[in-house]
């Protein structure tokens, strides 16, 4: 997870984005070392994927929150049927 992490914020403080102007914002005004700054764009990084998934979830848009999480988008294990209408469970243990 964290070769992952580096490697998209490495990638993403080299190309135009809003975290490339934080990383630059981090170094240039507040004088933070290069990977400290790094590092910080890697856990914002990930606070902005998992609030992207959270509100996929919380518009019903399971099958893309599943497939940003990493699960099978269906998964007859996992599913509940009532009155004809099928709906995915999530569990805390998933999360």
């Amino acid at each position: 997870m964290r070769r992952a992490l580096f490697n998209a914020a490495r990638s993403a403080i080299a190309h135009p984005s809003p975290f490339k102007d934080f990383y630059n914002r981090l170094v240039n005004q507040n004088g933070r070392p290069g990977k400290v700054a790094l590092v910080a764009v890697m856990r914002k990084i990930l606070i902005t994927a998992n609030a992207r998934a959270r509100q996929a979830l919380a518009r019903g848009n399971t099958r893309s929150a599943e497939r940003r999480l990493g699960r099978p988008a269906h998964d007859p294990s996992r599913t509940q049927c009532s009155g004809g209408a099928c709906r995915q469970l999530l569990t805390r243990s998933d999360e």
